[in-house]
């Protein structure tokens, strides 16, 4: 394990410098994912200590046979990832930091070698994380700091599970795998918003399929996880409407402190909404009390949900199966150099052509 992890090192090492790369960043977060392929352990080890709660072993479980799902059933990369846990003493396994300019819905990119540029970047470290959201805040921007239990290398190496993802609930537990193991299939340089969008995408629909088949249709574990999805439905569309409103005056071109004051008075009015908005889950409604609403977190939103719309459009023009769709989005969209613009076109013309088969079955 040492061994193969020093190995690991030193191939994040050479790759950074054959790409430029000089900062201490990059150094210091290879070092930090060296340190949590030291930490690995099997899950099956995991599984049958013990000392793992009822809870906890159930939870292994689901992931062990999500991953095993999204591999057979859905055709996602077989790899050697979620076959190995990380075990940590904290509540995230890094944080990670988003900004947008305090008039714009907009997100700051971060650039590095091999994965672009992205919307968002990450630390093992709170407080590296914390510095770098001061540091934006200082300079104007709009900010959010978050904390997660769950991240990909996009293919590159083995991703283990990382232990606070077990505090989750079944049907998030398969989300994220699911989600995760997309990511590790399909991948764009530069291109987040598609790679989230569509690991959103594949996330959601494939973990339902899992559910449905191993839990019932209609049992518990189904009906928690279609009220929250019905609650993330609303938080988007509560969403939606916020940043609909905000970029409609930061359009305006007001003074610039009259423009500030106006969107604090969008968002407290917008925070308000969501606060006696009927969210069914406990996770929503502590989301709504906690959000800051500000254009980081619309910009995140985005980058998550941005190509959603598009994604149900390509879906059902592809004839509703998930497998197909994620064959077609990997073999077809993703090579395209500009990914879901090639998909807006194909569903137009889709859209086009079943229009006209309609119109000539049509009786004359």
């Amino acid at each position: 394990m040492v061994d193969s992890c020093a190995r690991l090192l030193l191939a994040l090492c050479a790759a950074l410098a054959l790409a430029g790369a000089t900062s201490c960043y990059e150094l210091r977060q290879a070092s930090g994912q060296l340190d949590m392929f030291l930490r690995r352990r099997s899950i099956s080890s995991l599984h049958d200590d013990p000392r793992t709660t009822p809870r906890d072993r159930d939870r292994l479980r689901v992931l062990w046979f999500a991953r095993d799902f999204a591999l057979r059933e859905l055709g996602l990369n077989a790899s050697e990832s979620y076959q190995s846990i990380v075990v940590l003493d904290r509540a995230a396994v890094s944080y990670v930091v988003a900004a947008a300019p305090a008039d714009r819905i907009e997100p700051y990119r971060w650039c590095f070698p091999f994965a672009g540029c992205l919307p968002y970047i990450g630390y093992f470290d709170r407080r590296d994380a914390v510095r770098e959201r001061d540091r934006l805040a200082a300079l104007g921007y709009d900010t959010m700091l978050r904390g997660v239990d769950a991240y990909s290398l996009g293919g590159w190496f083995p991703d283990p599970v990382y232990s606070p993802l077990l505090a989750r609930t079944r049907g998030s537990i398969a989300n994220t795998v699911i989600h995760e193991l997309t990511h590790g299939t399909i991948f764009v340089a530069s291109e987040a918003r598609f790679n989230e969008s569509v690991a959103t995408f594949v996330g959601d629909h494939g973990s339902l399929l899992f559910l449905r088949q191993r839990y019932g249709h209609d049992s518990p574990t189904v009906r928690e996880t279609l009220a929250y999805a019905r609650d993330a439905d609303r938080w988007e569309q509560h969403c939606r409407s916020l940043a609909a409103r905000l970029s409609a005056l930061y359009a305006a071109r007001l003074p610039r402190a009259e423009t500030l004051r106006r969107k604090r008075a969008l968002i407290a009015s917008a925070r308000a909404t969501l606060t006696a908005a009927a969210f069914e889950t406990r996770a929503y409604r502590r989301r709504a009390s906690t959000a800051s609403l500000n254009n980081a977190d619309l910009a995140t939103q985005a980058t998550y949900l941005g190509d959603r719309a598009l994604l149900e459009d390509a879906f059902r023009a592809h004839g509703g199966q998930l497998r197909e769709f994620i064959s077609f989005l990997r073999s077809q969209v993703a090579p395209a150099p500009h990914p879901s613009r090639w998909l807006a076109a194909w569903v137009r013309r889709r859209t086009t052509e079943a229009r006209g088969n309609t119109t000539a079955r049509a009786p004359r």
